[in-house]
């Protein structure tokens, strides 16, 4: 158990996925599934990872004739990497360590041997 807020909550198994749309590219081949996660500034332990997508990254710009246009952006590869931890979901968000995390949050993310700058795109109760 523990306290968020002044209620006492117990922690339940929580998934949590990360994005990032610019990593470096081999980031998403340097985390390995059971890999710690935490979290740089605070040291906030994110459990384990528990999955790892990778494809390459795009940018849309407007070419020469006013049309939107897709290129591929070099160097970089869109990744999203899945936790499971211990955490409480409320209705504010998902406390982990006594910090209120939430989608759209974005944070310095160590998974493993791989650190990436991504952001929280989802956040619910592990299967």
């Amino acid at each position: 158990l523990s306290l968020v807020g002044s209620e006492m909550c117990k922690e339940t198994p929580v998934r949590v996925q990360f994005f990032c749309y610019k990593a470096q590219v081999g980031a998403a081949d340097a985390i390995e599934i059971g890999a710690p996660a935490f979290e740089d500034t605070t040291n906030v332990d994110f459990g384990k990872v528990v999955a790892v997508e990778s494809e390459p990254s795009y940018t849309y710009f407007v070419d020469a004739d006013g049309n939107q246009a897709k290129a591929e952006v070099a160097y970089n590869d869109a990744v999203t990497v899945t936790v499971e931890l211990q955490g409480n979901l409320t209705e504010k968000g998902l406390y982990v360590g006594g910090r209120l995390y939430g989608v759209g949050a974005s944070f310095t993310m160590h998974f493993g041997k791989a650190t990436i700058y991504a952001s929280v795109s989802g956040v619910s109760e592990a299967a």
